[in-house]
């Protein structure tokens, strides 16, 4: 199966200037190829920001209910989470594999940054 693309688009007339900080309002969209290691890019300017602080789910479809993550602001990346069967530990969290199916999931995100 090939790799997962992703589309990242701004929700129109969403975006947010508070204080010193602009809040941006967009759609995570992947088809449904697989996971891809390491994450996937969502660059500050890909959203009209130059820097970007942190991304935070607020909605999504069915799809996206399967898949915790976080965005890594170090490599400007959305890395996705799973657990493996049986896991006790500290970290029962851990990247996806690379074999895993993203299944058409679409996420809205809350995202904070400055322009």
């Amino acid at each position: 199966m090939a790799n997962a693309v992703l589309t990242v688009a701004k929700v129109a007339d969403q975006s947010m200037v508070e204080g010193a900080r602009d809040t941006v309002v967009a759609t995570l969209t992947f088809d449904n190829g697989t996971y891809v290691t390491g994450g996937f890019s969502v660059t500050p300017a890909s959203l009209g920001l130059r820097l970007t602080l942190g991304m935070l789910l607020v909605g999504g479809n069915t799809a996206a209910l399967a898949f915790p993550f976080y965005y890594d602001t170090q490599a400007a990346k959305v890395k996705f989470l799973g657990t493996t069967a049986g896991t006790i530990g500290l970290a029962p969290f851990q990247e996806l594999a690379a074999t895993v199916a993203m299944a058409n999931a679409v996420f809205t995100v809350l995202i904070l940054g400055k322009r």
